[in-house]
């Protein structure tokens, strides 16, 4: 879990960095703020790449259930009487 945190705060200063190196961008262009913007951009990606990946898999909250037909309804589990009306169309 730790290291997951850490990630995710390498996240974050990438992104502020990239958002500050813009600025430097469009008011003074240079090959040196161009490549560290490139460098903010690439890191900000592998750390939301490796956030998604790392994630562990949803655990199911509870059984499946299907319905086919038309008009099928599925419902998972009851505990009371139901009720349905159709207008016959």
């Amino acid at each position: 879990m730790r290291i997951r945190a850490i990630v995710a705060g390498g996240s974050i200063v990438a992104a502020a960095a990239a958002g500050v190196l813009t600025s430097f961008v469009t008011t003074s262009p240079g090959w040196g703020v161009g490549i560290g913007l490139g460098v903010a951009v690439l890191a900000n990606a592998v750390c939301a790449g490796w956030l998604a990946i790392a994630e562990p898999p949803a655990e199911p909250s509870g059984p499946t259930v299907t319905a086919t037909g038309t008009g099928a309804v599925a419902i998972g589990e009851v505990h009371g009487d139901v009720t349905t009306h159709t207008d016959g169309r």
